[in-house]
């Protein structure tokens, strides 16, 4: 067998061995874990050393050895090649010593030590008579007996004529071994101890290397090692799950990775089961506690002190079984639970539950120590349901439910099996909240018979609430409140964000509820109306409050960083997922639809990590919805799809409609009409149009209507939308833009002009997507061309301020048709071909409230180009419009001329032909990168002077690049610049998205 990192230790063995040929006794003790490979180094020295002409008397201790003397002293001379007649002579002194009475060399009667030190003498004489060098070996010497070892202790300091070397081999023990053995023993200058540790990282690949390959080791070394810690009987035992595993076709087989079997199992009790009985009993203690193992705790448990738990840790960690106190492969410590005997694993378990509890670990880890134990005490039942509501607090939904069955076994009263329904419905809540709402009859009947408390009831009041039944919920509230006596701050607290999610979801019956804004409803004890008011001063209420009033606010920055901060600063919990709903909310009412697509993409992670698939659904949908505006199609249908196909239509409740409702106006902006229709037809909860869900699904009807040709249901449907939101005291949709569409196509301009104006006139800032679609309505009804364009590009300088990409390709459509029909071809031709550019982004071919395809439209051609720049002329029979002095250049009084010369205008003029100022290889329309820069800043209403000092060029040379953009873009003022650069700089980019500024959660509010 080949012996890896174990050439220096042969080495040292050698060179005692050599020793011996001066006449000095030797001896090496070579120390090391249990299967560190301490045998093989003996066997494979020993068999050198007979190589080399030496006598070698060998033995192997066992367990049982210690109690039956002279047993090593018989297998060491057994096993050599002695005369019949010594042989006789060695077998009647070790019969005369081990047939008397036990040998105590201070108690030891007379006749006993005169049998030892015969044996002694006739030993000492069979070996001096060899004639040749002496190997005696040990191995396993910690299980040898007493009158062996002091036997072997008095014939090494008395061997003087024969060349002696004494290799042993011990584990490490916890316990010294004989005091006698170890004060007789001769460890003079000669003695060595070697000790043998676990193979290093190294060592381990060049174990693999012979079964895997060098690449193939290189790779797996750190897992293999890993798992076993380096230990050769480990690495071993995984060789041969590995050969099994591969020839049974398992998955992780192939890929050099250990396959962790039975052999492996077995090696692990093999190492235990030869270690010392307590290094025995702390390995399964360790395997009871878990993760929450320490060595203060397996004292404790065990009942011994903590020193001697040190001590046995260290073993099992030399031996490679543990690391940093925990077993190093889960398969390890089931191993260990299962050799143990079923009554020892429940003493255990129970002992660790009260410890836990003891020392104040949390309750879902005292109940699952207190789960494990196969007992019928009603006692344990306040332990489960506590450590499963800890467990549901810290998103442990597994663990949660099997504490909470664990509950039902034991018989709960009636009062313990309302609150375990309770947390069940809680629990299966975020996995399918249509396996809760088969809960909720008996938990309203519980929660009215009073068997459940205020932090129960939220269960119940919750389910009611997510199917839309707002009387019932509400008079349950007010029944759990006006009941109880007194409410700590603590159950205050989701009951209070429950209070503002069903602000958010039904404004129209919170305000009725609860007037004023009141957290509570009137008629509460003294002591409830003090929890509530310490429960207000919650950072995490406040924040939840915050964040509901921005859903019914315009944008404003602050609203977006505080719901930014909210983010960054709450982990995803069962008490902050609300928090975390209305923050991305916010961040998409605030039009800041990257971040929030982030947000909800790193959520819905998070949730479905914990187990949460409802949490999950729920955050695809914001993610859809924050792609939906800005105007990445295809991704809002597929985050929508996805999300309704997570959860069944009863799952989601009344909440169905906000997936709908984006699926729905996806499906419509890429003229998938069929798709948009089917959608409609998926049953939804009547009670839904009561709640601002139904709002925007009754906008997304109404733009279906609207593109399928049915302009009047449309009007309905957004009317209604209006009249509810009147009702209910919010405005969170422009739903008068929507209306203004809709009459526009039916004809009546007037009722148009009147809804698009009263949408313009409520505009706060920061609503840049209502501002701008007013505006383009405005100028869809306007009659004065010029009027129509400038309302236009007001439209489309308001967008560039937003990340919805969509609604600016709209923009920029109609305002290319209206330049069109000015018979301004340049700018127009730029402005539709970004719109058809950023619209193929979602895959929208229809744009502009005109809804037709831009791509169809012909662009035109080069000569074309050239005519629509003369068009002003020939259309006036007009002398061509001389083009405004430049700000700020030398020559300003020189109208057309900016770049001061005395010729006027001849770089500039047309009559120079179409190649004129044309750069070799560039298209009309393209500017290079030095003039792209200085048209940027012009638009931005830089100077020519700071333009220069911007870009260090003279003022003299901004004129020229001014000339020569002019002449390119065909435009004939400054303000036009503005439309065309951003044009050019926008070709220079592909991005399907606006970009972050970095990582989220870089970002500081």
């Amino acid at each position: 067998m080949t012996l890896f990192e174990r050439d220096h230790h042969l080495a040292m063995l050698n060179r005692l061995f050599s020793g011996t040929m001066t006449g000095e006794r030797q001896i090496a003790i070579i120390s090391g874990p249990v299967a560190s490979g301490k045998t093989e180094l003996l066997r494979m020295f020993a068999g050198r050393a007979t190589a080399a002409g030496a006598v070698h008397y060998g033995a192997t201790a066992s367990r049982t050895d210690h109690r039956m003397p002279t047993a090593v002293l018989r297998q060491l001379f057994r096993t050599s090649d002695l005369s019949p007649a010594d042989a006789a002579r060695v077998s009647r002194a070790l019969h005369t010593l081990s047939s008397g009475h036990r040998f105590e060399p201070e108690t030891a009667n007379q006749h006993t030590i005169y049998a030892f030190h015969r044996l002694c003498s006739t030993l000492l004489d069979v070996l001096e008579g060899a004639g040749r060098p002496l190997l005696i070996s040990v191995d396993d010497v910690h299980y040898a007996d007493a009158p062996s070892l002091h036997c072997l202790a008095v014939l090494m300091r008395r061997l003087t004529r024969v060349p002696v070397l004494l290799v042993l081999t011990e584990s490490p023990r916890l316990r010294t071994a004989t005091p006698l053995f170890q004060a007789e023993f001769p460890f003079e200058s000669g003695s060595r101890r070697i000790t043998l540790g676990p193979l290093s990282p190294a060592g381990v690949e060049a174990l693999l290397t012979q079964r895997l390959g060098t690449r193939g080791a290189r790779e797996a070394a750190p897992h293999w090692y890993a798992v076993s810690g380096g230990n050769p009987l480990l690495l071993h035992a995984l060789l041969e799950d590995h050969r099994g595993g591969a020839a049974a076709g398992r998955e992780n087989a192939g890929d050099g990775r250990p396959v962790v079997g039975i052999a492996f199992t077995h090696a692990v009790l093999s190492c235990l089961h030869r270690s010392d009985p307590f290094v025995l009993e702390v390995a399964r203690a360790l395997a009871v506690l878990g993760e929450n193992a320490c060595r203060s705790r397996v004292a404790k448990l065990l009942g011994t002190d903590i020193e001697s738990a040190r001590r046995a840790t260290t073993v099992l960690e030399q031996t490679g079984l543990i690391a940093e106190g925990r077993f190093r492969h889960p398969e390890a410590r089931g191993a260990v639970l299962a050799d143990t005997a079923a009554d020892e694993v429940v003493a255990l378990h129970s002992r660790a539950g009260a410890l836990l509890y003891a020392d104040g670990a949390d309750a879902v880890t005292v109940a699952q120590q207190i789960m494990t134990v196969e007992t019928d005490d009603h006692d344990l039942v306040p332990f489960l349901l506590q450590g499963a509501e800890y467990a549901l607090g810290e998103g442990k939904v597994e663990s949660a439910l099997g504490l909470l069955h664990r509950v039902h076994e034991l018989d709960p009263d009636e009062e313990q099996m309302a609150t375990t329904r309770s947390l069940l419905a809680r629990a299966e809540w975020r996995i399918d909240p249509e396996t809760a709402l088969r809960r909720l009859p008996a938990l309203q009947a519980a929660a009215e018979s009073g068997h459940l408390g205020v932090p129960q009831s939220l269960a119940p009041i919750g389910l009611l609430l997510w199917t839309g039944d707002i009387p019932g919920a509400v008079a349950l509230w007010r029944t759990t409140l006006r009941r109880t006596e007194r409410l700590p701050h603590q159950p205050a607290l989701p009951a209070l964000i429950l209070r503002i999610f069903l602000a958010c979801l039904f404004p129209g019956p919170a305000g009725t509820v609860f007037p004023g804004g009141a957290l509570v409803a009137e008629g509460v004890t003294e002591g409830v109306q003090q929890g509530v008011e310490a429960a207000a001063k919650s950072p995490l209420l406040e924040a939840c409050l915050l964040l509901g009033r921005a859903l019914d606010e315009p944008p404003s920055t602050y609203s977006a960083g505080f719901a930014e901060k909210c983010l960054h600063e709450n982990p995803l919990q069962e008490n902050t997922v609300s928090l975390a709903l209305l923050a991305v909310l916010v961040l998409v009412r605030n039009g800041r639809l990257a971040m929030a697509e982030h947000w909800s993409a790193q959520l819905r992670a998070e949730a479905e990590e914990q187990g949460a698939t409802s949490w999950g659904a729920f955050f695809r949908t914001t993610e859809a919805m924050a792609a939906l505006q800005r105007g990445d199609l295809v991704a809002a249908a597929e985050d929508a799809r996805t999300a309704l196909a997570t959860l069944s239509t009863r799952s989601w409740g009344i909440a169905v409609g906000l997936p709908l409702s984006v699926l729905i106006q996806a499906c419509t902006e890429l003229d998938r009409l069929e798709e948009a229709r089917a959608c409609l037809q998926v049953p939804v909860p009547e009670t839904m149009f009561h709640s601002t869900v139904g709002l925007y699904y009754l906008r997304a009807r109404g733009r279906y209507h609207h593109a399928a040709g049915r302009y009047e249901a449309a009007l309905d449907d957004f009317r209604d939308l209006g009249e509810r939101m009147a009702e209910w005291g919010v405005d969170v949709l422009p739903w008068r833009c929507d209306a203004a569409r809709s009459s526009l196509a039916l004809g009546r301009k007037e009722e148009a002009r009147a809804y698009a104006a009263e949408q313009l006139a409520r505009c706060a800032p920061g609503q840049y997507e209502e501002r701008a679609q007013s505006l383009r309505l405005l100028a869809a009804i306007e009659s004065d061309p010029a009027r129509r364009v400038e309302l236009l590009e007001q439209a489309v300088e308001v967008l560039e301020e937003t990340e919805k990409v969509l609604e600016l390709a709209h923009g920029l459509a109609d305002l290319g048709r209206a330049l069109r029909s000015e018979h301004r071809g340049g700018p127009a031709e730029v402005a539709l071909r970004r719109a058809r550019r950023l619209g193929a982004r979602g895959q929208a071919r229809l744009l502009g409230l005109a809804r037709t395809a831009v791509a169809q439209e012909r662009e035109a051609t080069p000569a074309e180009r050239r005519t629509a720049g003369a068009m002003p002329a020939q259309r006036t029979a007009e002398p061509s419009r001389p083009r405004p002095a430049v700000e700020g250049s030398r020559e300003s009084n020189r109208e057309g001329n900016p770049e001061g010369n005395r010729e006027g205008n001849r770089e500039g003029g047309a009559q120079e032909g179409p190649e004129a100022g044309q750069e070799r290889g560039q298209e009309p329309f393209q500017l290079s990168r030095a003039e792209q820069r200085v048209a940027e800043l012009a638009a931005r209403g830089m100077s020519n002077r700071q333009i220069g000092r911007k870009l260090f060029i003279t003022v003299s040379t901004v004129e020229q690049h001014l000339t020569r953009i002019y002449r390119k873009l065909n435009v004939n003022r400054r303000d036009e610049l503005a439309l065309v650069s951003f044009v050019a700089a926008d070709d220079q980019d592909e991005d399907l998205s606006p970009p972050l500024s970095g990582s989220p959660r870089s970002h500081a509010s």
